[in-house]
């Protein structure tokens, strides 16, 4: 009764301590391992937990809400084939346990198996229908298994019993976004962010809403939150960087770009995008050591080869310019900007007729660009 007590009162340890005591008196006390099973669980001593969890099932196997409590530790514990059989156990004996059901699935779920994960979340749900994570979980799992109506209605379904919950809106956006409804999604990303200001991935999907619409400035405090919520994710200081450097702040873009690279090495996209910023200061030589180091990472890529060919040519190596701009209308032959970089490297070379040549080229794919026609128009004048 003591440990009933303390465990009542949430001072687990001193449960702990007094359930002890009493299984050692009296081992066949199969709720007294349960409970003590319970106040470990709680205090994050799986393995614990499961050996008084094991012990009340010896005790009185017919009781589902051991097996339950089995699986949870199980679960938790990460081994999810074990707690699927105790969860399975658990609905075998009791076939309207709503919990069961929903760990039942919510394990599917962790393995990736959304369709097993489907029906069982569904049967929780219409056993027990006002759980907002269950319905927050079963709509997730639609969302993985490209059932996307369903999904929505899962989401509404969760929302509206408690409108303060982030997840679902969260996802709501994400499928809002897939079918272009782009004003709902900004609303529903707001509010995820709003809704729960430590979890990053949601202050990073709203930094991006304000990004793409062009408010830089804001989606920086959405990146900042980001970070100060998960400090070891790159993206996020590349994302962060990447409004610095919309703002030309290139300054402050810099060592973003670097924590990033920092953290994920072989990303060619840091590397570029940290080389631009450093071509916006005017330090070409240094933008061109980071770009080669990202053409290395992606050397098939078109964009990569055209970039640092751009930089050899500010550089003034105008042939290694050429040869790379050569490589990128080799890998993609309408890509009207490696043609006209080859028209001005060869130009830049005194190859006049050869640059009209590729200038030609180039205005096959970009008929309005302005640049290229009075390019053209000067050659042909000066023939």
């Amino acid at each position: 009764d003591q440990g009933e007590t303390a465990f009542e009162k949430k001072d687990y340890e001193k449960a702990i301590e007094l359930l002890i005591e009493s299984v050692t008196i009296n081992n066949e006390d199969a709720y007294a391992h349960s409970l003590l099973g319970e106040a470990y669980y709680l205090t994050d001593e799986g393995e614990k937990a499961k050996i008084h969890f094991e012990r009340a099932i010896d005790i009185d196997p017919q009781d589902s809400m051991n097996w339950f409590d089995l699986g949870k530790a199980y679960y938790y514990l990460y081994n999810y084939p074990k707690a699927i059989e105790c969860f399975q156990q658990a609905c075998k004996l009791d076939p309207e346990y709503a919990s069961a059901y929903y760990y039942l699935g919510t394990c599917y779920y962790q393995k990736g198996e959304f369709d097993l994960a489907i029906p069982q979340i569904e049967k929780a749900v219409s056993i027990e229908n006002n759980s907002e994570n269950a319905w927050s979980r079963l709509g997730i799992c639609y969302y993985f298994n490209n059932q996307d109506q369903e999904a929505l209605d899962s989401f509404a379904k969760s929302i509206g019993l408690n409108k303060q919950f982030a997840e679902p809106w969260y996802y709501t956006a994400e499928i809002l976004m897939e079918y272009e409804k782009k004003q709902e999604a900004y609303d529903a990303y707001k509010m995820a962010a709003l809704l729960a200001p430590d979890e990053p991935s949601y202050q990073m999907a709203f930094g991006n809403q304000l990004f793409n619409q062009g408010n830089h400035e804001e989606a920086k405090v959405y990146y900042k939150k980001s970070i100060e919520a998960d400090a070891h994710n790159p993206k996020a200081y590349y994302l962060l960087a990447n409004a610095y450097y919309e703002c030309k702040e290139f300054s402050e873009a810099i060592p973003l770009y670097q924590k990033a690279i920092e953290m994920e090495h072989n990303n060619a996209d840091f590397h570029i995008d940290l080389a631009l910023a450093y071509a916006g200061l005017n330090k070409n030589d240094i933008a061109l050591e980071h770009a080669l180091i990202a053409l290395n990472i992606e050397p098939e890529s078109a964009t990569l080869n055209y970039l640092t060919a751009d930089f050899y040519y500010i550089l003034e190596n105008f042939p290694k310019a050429l040869e790379l701009f050569e490589v990128a209308a080799y890998i993609d032959p309408e890509y009207a900007n490696a043609w006209h970089g080859m028209g001005d490297a060869i130009d830049a070379m005194g190859n006049k007729e050869k640059a009209l040549n590729y200038y030609q080229k180039a205005i096959e794919f970009d008929p309005e660009n302005i640049k290229l026609k009075e390019k053209i128009a000067q050659l042909n004048q000066n023939k």
